[in-house]
């Protein structure tokens, strides 16, 4: 029987490399490769992740300021309508006791009627409110438009009579109509001189004579009156526009690259004019002779 022959224990296979011997050569550019895909693939990946951490914090921030600008911008517009209320309940009970008042100098009324309407008109003008709703019109109704706020009431003094249109820039006049502060001042003077009217006229009769009787303090009263009704419409509608406009702000969507709480508003170009219907007006307008 033949001998089986084992292998040689020293001697390995053709396609054995042994351990500890270098590899093929040819195979190193492969490797390279290999490890260069991997480490680029990983470095994509971290990547990948941060740029995506940090667009994800940009829209995140983004939806808060959105939020916060939209927040503020709903409030402003609520203080402003509820403003606009109030204002609205204080002139317009201000102006039916000067119209009563007037009633009061009637022929046909009688001394009782003539002062519980003249008492009615003083207590009318609370100088503690109207001082209140004037600081709250500055700063929410003029100051957001960059409208002015100053205290023009010693110029007013000066230049308006109120017997004419009211809202007239004259010689060396800085009252803007525009300027819901300095039309609240103009109604107040016009006020105060119709208070002024009427303890002229009541100083020898109660109740004083009327207009229709050729009494000129009653008569300056009533074109006071008239003027004091244009200029609260035109308060009235200062307030509401502004109002709206801040409404319409925060009705649009957006798009800045970052958008920001506001501070200030602009008056919208399509606004309408709250003085023209007062300006135009056929009997105590500017081109008005009475």
């Amino acid at each position: 029987m033949d001998e089986i022959k084992q292998d040689d224990p020293g001697k390995l296979a053709s396609n054995e490399t042994p351990a500890g011997t270098a590899p093929d050569p040819a195979a190193a550019p492969l490797r390279r490769k290999f490890v260069e895909l991997v480490s680029a693939l990983v470095a994509v990946v971290g990547a990948t992740g941060i740029v995506g951490s940090m667009v994800g914090a940009y829209f995140q921030q983004r939806t808060w300021n959105n939020e916060k600008a939209i927040d503020k911008r709903q409030g402003d517009a609520a203080k402003v309508f509820g403003l606009e209320q109030e204002v609205s309940e204080f002139v317009d009970k201000w102006w039916a006791a000067a119209d009563r008042l007037e009633n009061a100098t009637q022929p046909h009324a009688g001394k009782e009627e003539w002062e519980r309407a003249w008492g009615e008109y003083r207590k009318s003008s609370d100088h503690g409110q109207l001082n209140k709703l004037a600081g709250q019109i500055a700063f929410f109704v003029d100051d957001p438009f960059k409208q002015r706020t100053d205290d023009k009431r010693k110029e007013i003094n000066d230049t308006v009579d109120c017997l004419t249109y009211t809202l007239e820039p004259k010689d060396n006049n800085n009252i803007d109509s525009k300027s819901a502060t300095h039309v609240l001042q103009i109604i107040e003077h016009c006020h105060d001189l119709a208070k002024q009217d009427i303890e002229k006229a009541s100083a020898d009769k109660h109740p004083p004579a009327s207009c229709g009787e050729k009494e000129q303090n009653i008569c300056h009263f009533h074109w006071r009156k008239t003027h004091i009704w244009w200029l609260d419409k035109v308060l009235r509608c200062i307030i509401f526009q502004r109002a709206v406009a801040i409404r319409n702000d925060a009705a649009k969507t957006t798009w800045d690259v970052m958008p920001h709480v506001p501070s200030n508003y602009d008056i919208p170009q399509e606004a309408p004019d709250c003085v023209q219907d007062y300006h135009d007006d056929d009997h105590v307008g500017a081109g008005a002779k009475h």
